[in-house]
């Protein structure tokens, strides 16, 4: 993780030709905590738009409702099924998934995939930027790229557990064949 021409830039590398599960992937936690409602917006350009699945983490908290950075959860490195599986609650969608035609919207403890919708990052063009916005209010979430809805979910509250109404933590998650990303102009609003 690095900051160049004042944009995050968050790069994924693995010495090992066959990395464990753990090399190379990554997840960059904003350090303060979230309200349960917001708007988070930020720009976009994938080194490689065909290959790579990026992820964002949110209303992450612990399953006892403590912060994801208590040093009483599990240590976390890397590997994906301890975001999802283990020690913490929260939604994560999968906006830009490189060579498989479909953003997800998954809730956690449990990874329940709760919806899909079209990937909207893969196909642009090379060298753009692309505005991400993700709007979570009660149990309404929706995924925007450029203005056009990609992926919605309105979380009933019973199907897949009570519905994350916590304020929490966003974390930017790149898996190892991601490569390089690049994120600017990083903004969270709060919803009233």
């Amino acid at each position: 993780m690095s900051i160049r021409d004042g944009k995050l830039l968050l790069e994924n590398k693995s010495d090992n030709p066959t990395p464990t599960p753990s090399q190379g992937h990554l997840v960059c936690w904003l350090t303060k905590e979230m309200p349960a409602d917001f708007l988070l917006q930020f720009k976009l350009r994938p080194h490689d738009r065909k290959e790579g699945l990026a992820i964002v983490f949110f209303n992450a908290r612990g399953r006892a409702g403590q912060s994801i950075f208590d040093p009483g959860l599990a240590p976390r490195d890397g590997t994906f099924s301890q975001y999802h599986s283990g020690d913490l609650n929260n939604y994560h969608v999968s906006y830009w998934a490189g060579s498989r035609p479909t953003a997800h919207i998954r809730k956690n403890k449990g990874f329940a995939l709760v919806a899909a919708g079209p990937d909207l990052v893969a196909g642009a063009p090379a060298e753009t930027f692309q505005t991400v916005r993700i709007y979570k209010r009660g149990a309404l979430m929706r995924v925007m790229v450029d203005d056009v809805v990609s992926v919605a979910f309105d979380d009933d509250g019973k199907t897949y557990g009570p519905v994350w109404t916590h304020s929490g933590w966003i974390g930017l998650r790149q898996m190892e064949h991601t490569i390089r990303c690049e994120y600017d102009e990083l903004r969270v609003w709060r919803l009233k």
